[in-house]
């Protein structure tokens, strides 16, 4: 059985994923710029 969730808590629940998303995704992309910038690939002008 599941239970239905209020349109408070669907909200609630969409910013948190939305904040999750960004927690994991944007160290990574970071990550990846800094080492593109130390170390940019040879084909780079």
């Amino acid at each position: 059985m599941t239970k239905h969730a209020t349109p408070g808590a669907t909200a609630t629940s969409f910013v948190v994923r939305c904040f999750l998303a960004l927690h994991a995704t944007v160290p990574a992309a970071v990550l990846v710029a800094v080492l593109v910038h130390l170390w940019p690939p040879a084909g780079l002008p």
